[in-house]
């Protein structure tokens, strides 16, 4: 008998000793896991900001290429303009040159005219007047002198005002020419300018990637500590057992689930995923209570899930509630079945309010259907 008492008395102080260290080592897990959560709510946060730097510079390379598309247009139009009054002038060069021809020719003829009447000065009036037929003759013969003479005048004056036209007209297109040119100069310079940006942008948008990259290897890193953490706890977690029956429907206030357990294509996400619990579709504010009986383990941010609480009910099991809008309890806090714990909300990776709910068993997500009871 004393051997017996001597037994329970040893066995009763090493399990004194031992339990504060298990609680210490479990307290130190949790603090871990919550230090992780909080860098990897950190990099979540860079990642967004990064994300969105990308979007930004993509948007600003888009409007660039506009631009530019726009200005190679303007370019390809002014150059056209350039080669047509190119043609323009290249035609009123020759216009230019057969009128001074012209002119050079009327006036040699008129020069030789004078030449053949100076020389042919000694034909006097009264000689004209003897070779006359008539009187009528005589006068029709110095009119027709005189018309000569001022038809030849008329000619070069025309002549002379005909290439002053085509010069004008010319040195006109030559000064628009000019202009275009400037402009072409002024829109090959805007183009490089452009182009420049545009290169600009998809260096920044290559940096952004890369530290975006970074990012996101270091959340798969701090995303397998913690799940390496997660099983410590669940080793650490309660050893007593789980009390068994039917778990209390933790929403009162609505039965609508709106996305059951299993592979479902995610909404935030974009791509088919396993969902690991059941959406409950809930107004913002409605109570969440506990499923059964247990201690609190975890009450705050969780990535993804936004404000948490997680449920140690013994036997390896727990349950999570995701999505909280308020959370009512804290660590360590004791629960029955049925106390709220929670209020419904939509934070985290959420469309709207409603409680994401999971039941947890060795560390594996189970159906919460297989272990609720009625939806009441």
């Amino acid at each position: 008998m004393k051997r017996l008492v001597l037994f329970f008395m040893v066995f009763a102080l090493i399990f004194v000793n031992m339990a504060p260290a298990h609680a210490d080592e479990l307290s130190k897990a949790k603090e871990e896991k919550k230090n992780i959560e909080q860098e990897m709510k950190n990099v979540a946060k860079d990642k967004k900001e990064y994300e969105s730097k990308i979007k930004e510079t993509e948007n600003q390379k888009k409007a660039l290429e506009e631009e530019r598309k726009k200005a190679d247009s303007e370019l390809k139009n002014l150059q056209s303009e350039v080669a047509t009054l190119n043609d323009i002038i290249l035609a009123l060069d020759a216009e230019l040159e057969a009128a001074e021809d012209k002119y050079q020719n009327q006036v040699a003829m008129l020069k030789t005219r004078i030449k053949v009447m100076y020389e042919n000065s000694s034909v006097t009036y009264l000689q004209t007047l003897i070779e006359s037929k008539s009187i009528i003759d005589f006068f029709e013969r110095l009119q027709l002198i005189s018309l000569i003479s001022e038809n030849d005048k008329n000619l070069v004056e025309e002549l002379d005002a005909a290439k002053k036209d085509l010069d004008y007209k010319r040195q006109m297109k030559e000064s628009q020419k000019k202009k275009l040119e400037e402009d072409v100069k002024d829109k090959e310079e805007k183009i490089q300018s452009l182009v420049a940006s545009r290169n600009q942008a998809d260096r920044k948008i290559k940096e952004y990637e890369m530290t975006l990259e970074d990012l996101e290897k270091r959340e798969d890193e701090l995303i397998k500590k913690s799940q390496e953490i997660t099983k410590r706890i669940e080793k650490l977690m309660s050893e007593a057992q789980y009390s068994g029956g039917i778990m209390k429907w933790p929403c009162p206030s609505s039965t609508t689930i709106s996305s059951y357990y299993g592979n479902r294509y995610h909404p935030i996400l974009k791509k088919n995923k396993l969902h690991t619990g059941i959406d409950i579709a809930a107004a913002r504010g409605a109570s969440i209570v506990a499923a059964a009986a247990g201690t609190v383990i975890v009450a705050e941010w969780q990535t993804g899930y936004g404000n948490t609480v997680i449920i140690d009910h013994g036997g390896k099991i727990a349950t999570l509630y995701g999505h909280a809008d308020k959370i009512l309890v804290k660590v360590g806090d004791k629960v029955k079945a049925g106390d709220t714990i929670a209020k419904v909300g939509s934070t985290g990776w959420s469309t709207g309010p409603h409680l994401h709910f999971e039941v947890i068993k060795n560390g594996q997500t189970q159906n919460p259907l297989d272990y609720l009871g009625k939806k009441k």
